[in-house]
């Protein structure tokens, strides 16, 4: 089970304002003409679920591609945990636009599913370090990048106003296809970095979230509700029909 704060600020909120915020980040991303198809959103009845999953890299991929295009450096340096599919669109759009990318690993026995996948790009090179904790790794991650004239990229892209930017296009054009906007949302939740800024995105829209990898700390979650997963990552879940 994983701690959750019960406080509902976004950090990701410009002078705390949200329609500011959302006019904000939509300035900065511009007209920038994205190599991505937007994720298409299929119905289920009086559900939508948005397929991220058949476009090449995820949503992150599409969230991180402006922010990676503009980076000077040849080499990008990121930390790719067990689980998570944010290594697999930065190897995604890194691969589009001629970067290099060093994946620091926690070295294990086995590497995981989601790590072995990236073995496939030949732009991408993996560097296995055992260690206590993630926050640890991304220390190394860090003065890597800063010895070698690499660009390090923050765990979770979290933090970076381009990445949630491309998110917050994302979900506007969402509303754009269905032509309103959601009254709920549902999404899991590690960094917090794609929760809160659909919450931007959607500021009259219920958000909900599944703490699946870490503790939630204070300004994580904006105005979502969340709660812990109760069953380890990545185990099989029965499906309800209801």
């Amino acid at each position: 089970m994983f701690e959750v704060t019960r406080d509902q600020t976004n950090k990701d909120i410009i002078s705390g304002d949200i329609f500011a915020s959302s006019e904000y980040y939509k300035r900065i991303y511009g007209e920038f003409p994205s190599k991505f198809k937007v994720p298409a959103v299929e119905e289920y009845g009086d559900k939508f679920v948005l397929r991220a999953d058949l476009t090449d890299g995820g949503l992150k991929a599409y969230a991180a591609e402006r922010m990676i295009s503009e980076i000077e450096e040849d080499t990008l340096v990121y930390c790719a945990p067990r689980q998570g599919h944010a290594a697999d669109a930065i190897a995604q759009v890194a691969r589009i636009y001629g970067k290099k990318v060093v994946f620091f690993m926690p070295s294990s026995k086995k590497a995981s599913d989601h790590q072995a996948a990236l073995f496939a790009y030949g732009h991408c090179t993996f560097k296995f370090v055992r260690i206590a904790a993630m926050p640890v790794l991304n220390k190394y991650a860090r003065e890597w990048a800063e010895a070698n004239g690499a660009r390090y990229i923050p765990f979770g892209m979290t933090g970076t106003p381009l990445v949630t930017a491309g998110l917050i296009k994302v979900g506007q054009e969402v509303t754009r296809a269905l032509q309103f906007s959601p009254t709920e949302f549902y999404c899991a939740v590690s960094t917090g970095t794609m929760l809160r800024a659909l919450c931007i995105a959607w500021p009259n829209t219920h958000a909900r979230g599944v703490a699946v990898a870490r503790n939630i700390k204070k300004g994580e979650i904006g105005t979502a509700d969340v709660v812990s997963a109760t069953m380890p990552f990545l185990t099989p879940s029965k499906v309800s029909k209801d």
